[in-house]
Order: structure tokens, then sequence, then C-alpha cells
């Protein structure tokens, strides 16, 4: 069975690379205001003997949590920018190989 016929529209990918980093920014934010939000709750844990223990839980965890956040997001960024070189690359290589083609085309004095 042969193998199937590949179309590529590099103008979509360039878009939809866009929107993946449009996505990569709205986590950023998302975090950003959830990171304010937290903070703004001070530290509600009190100063009781189990008080403490409970806040080195809570930025142990919130911080390790919102690392990753930030570290997805930028992946996902990075993810949309290979997409869109990718996207970049394909329509160089098409539009030399269309430049290519035309002047194999010229030397064979413009043969149809």
């Amino acid at each position: 069975m042969p193998p199937p016929d590949i179309e590529v529209h590099p103008e979509h990918m360039t878009a939809c690379g866009g929107r993946i980093r449009s996505a990569a920014q709205e986590a950023q934010a998302h975090n950003a205001a959830t990171a304010q939000q937290l903070a703004s709750y001070g530290e509600p844990w009190g100063n009781d003997m189990v008080g403490p223990l409970m806040g080195l839980c809570y930025t142990a965890i919130t911080g390790v949590a919102m690392s990753s956040f930030a570290t997805n997001a930028a992946a996902l960024d990075d993810h949309g920018a290979r997409v869109q070189a990718m996207a970049a690359t394909w329509q160089r290589a098409e539009s030399d190989n269309i430049g290519n083609v035309n002047k194999v085309k010229k030397g064979l004095g413009g043969v149809q």
C-alpha cells in the first residue's frame, strides 16, 4: 500500500503556532494571577504548634506547583514557536523548489 499523500499549508501552520503561543501566554497570565491571589491570603495557618508546619508544607507545595505551571507554559510557547519555524522552513523549501524547477525550465528553453 503506498503512503498517503501529504499536503502542507505553511500559512495554516503559522496560524496554529500563533494560537499555541497565545494559549501559552494565557496560561502564564493565569499562573501570575493565581500567584497574586495566593499571596493575598497572607499566612492564614496561625502560630500555634501546627501552624508553622502547615506554612512550610503550603509554601513548598505552592512553590513546586507554580514553578511547574510556569515551566509548562514556557514549553508550550516553545512548541508554538517551533511550529511557526517549521512552517517558515517548509515555505522556504517550497519557494526554493519552485525557483529550481523554473531555472531548469528556462535552461531547457522554456519547455512547458
